[in-house]
């Protein structure tokens, strides 16, 4: 098995696993990473898992695994996408390559890893489709389930995202303007409904609230925020509210999470190039409190830890560092760092 050895920048030195760092991946072969001192970033260093193993551009990092999905139309020769895991020494110097599993679709846009539920889920945006795969003694198993879109859509079906809570799995498709629904138990899906949005708002990223029966959905071709009711027993999404996104009407949105606290949600949008900051009140609206102008235009993805949050700008090939006031939501504006060209992906790591 082929180890790969971190990539050291000029004249910095490596600190080991347990400093906070930020890592980045992207439309490339490389795997930057970044310490965090305050609210400064400095370049530590990368890996780089050559060529064959390109175009890493959703992770999720879990301790000393890192789960990718590859958003290509082939892999070693054989077509269709892969998902893959790999797992970091424990000083975090070198990352070895564990198991790759091919999606039988084509283009992963995102990749869930639910060790719940034991299943891996990949959203393939150029291929149509939402494939599970199993998760056997903490590795990557075999497909389990796989299905395709498309018929009655208005356009191509582009799954984008896929999402879980408890025994619910929610597959966010932005060419069909729905989100499709599962339950999952004992590694068998079933298909179990569906969510439709406005014709044409083409729905991007959703995101479950941590502590109330909330769902906030971000659509990427109308400017738009969704809001919707939970009910935990059926899976099932009832709207109750819908707020604009960017005052640009020809803005993309990207990426929508929730702060720590659970009181604020933020929402990226492109084009412009800002974060949507809205409070959630005690009767559960939501209210808008700050549209904040980024150093870049195009905000692919985002991450918080504490009151950090490090923005991608797939355009501008850099992260920025914004500060969170905890009390208001609002964001300062930091620095922007140099990353490998064409970023898609950002999240913290320890």
């Amino acid at each position: 098995m082929k180890t790969l050895a971190i990539i050291f920048l000029c004249c910095l030195h490596f600190h080991g696993s347990s400093q906070l760092r930020v890592v980045v991946s992207g439309y490339n072969t490389r795997l930057a990473t970044y310490e965090v001192t305050g609210d400064t970033l400095t370049p530590s260093g990368e890996w780089d898992v050559g060529a064959e193993n390109n175009d890493m551009t959703w992770l999720q990092v879990d301790g000393t695994n890192i789960w990718a999905g590859h958003e290509v139309g082939d892999h070693a020769g054989v077509q269709g996408s892969v998902v893959s895991r790999w797992e970091m020494s424990g000083d975090g110097l070198t990352l070895v390559p564990g198991e790759f599993v091919n999606t039988e679709s084509v283009y992963t846009a995102h990749l869930l890893v639910d060790k719940v539920q034991g299943m891996a889920y990949a959203a393939n945006y150029g291929g149509s489709s939402f494939t599970a795969i199993t998760l056997k003694d903490g590795k990557l198993g075999e497909v389990a389930y796989l299905e395709s879109f498309g018929e009655g859509c208005r356009d191509a079906s582009h799954p984008h995202q896929t999402v879980s809570h408890k025994e619910w799995v929610w597959v966010v498709d932005l060419g069909c303007d729905t989100v499709w629904h599962y339950k999952v138990d004992q590694q068998q899906v079933e298909k179990v409904g569906q969510t439709s949005v406005p014709a044409g708002a083409g729905p991007r990223h959703m995101v479950v609230h941590p502590d109330r029966d909330l769902v906030f959905l971000l659509c990427e071709l109308q400017s738009l925020v969704q809001m919707f009711r939970l009910d935990d027993s059926t899976g099932n999404l009832e709207l109750i509210g819908e707020l604009e996104v960017s005052s640009n009407g020809e803005d993309t949105g990207a990426e929508i999470l929730v702060g720590p606290s659970g009181q604020f949600v933020y929402a990226s949008s492109r084009g412009t190039g800002v974060v949507v900051v809205y409070r959630l009140e005690e009767n559960d609206t939501l209210v808008r409190v700050e549209e904040y102008n980024l150093g870049g235009i195009w905000p692919r993805s985002m991450a918080i830890r504490d009151n950090l949050m490090v923005v991608i700008d797939q355009f501008g090939d850099s992260v920025q560092v914004l500060t969170i006031d905890q009390e208001t939501g609002k964001l300062q504006g930091g620095d922007l760092y140099t990353t490998p060209s064409q970023p898609s992906f950002v999240d913290f790591m320890e």
